[in-house]
């Protein structure tokens, strides 16, 4: 695994995941340093749930945006995933100062092809067409 500056020129459908963000507002009550992190069951969290969906909606690859503690969720989204699906690696350098849509944007050369968008913490319930 490798992060990159450019995006590779392949792929049918690519998920992004987007996990850059600072946890202000919950980090206290998650008990989490990340909202992504957070457990949701056995060994299932937020992130983990994100990359399961995107799978089940059929994604080649898989691109993950980070900026905070980057390297421990590369490890958690590592392990576990289908090692089918290729993984690639952006780092949002200015993720403390910026939102979501700077993430949107350093993956912006991600997006040929059929592309999927998610946030690292965000719940479904996982009743997704298919």
């Amino acid at each position: 695994m490798r992060i990159i500056e450019k995006p590779m020129p392949y792929s049918n459908h690519t998920g992004i995941i987007y996990a850059a963000g600072v946890n202000h507002r919950l980090a206290d009550s998650l008990c989490v340093p990340l909202k992504g992190l957070f457990n949701i069951g056995g060994d299932l969290t937020l992130i983990k749930l994100q990359a399961h969906h995107l799978i089940r909606l059929g994604i080649d690859r898989l691109v993950l945006v980070v900026g905070l503690e980057h390297q421990l969720l590369i490890d958690h989204v590592k392990d576990g995933l289908d090692k089918k699906i290729d993984l690639e690696i952006v780092y949002n350098k200015d993720y403390a100062n910026k939102g979501n849509m700077l993430s949107f944007w350093v993956a912006r050369g991600f997006c040929n092809g059929a592309v999927t968008f998610t946030t690292s913490d965000l719940y479904l319930d996982g009743n997704l067409p298919k």
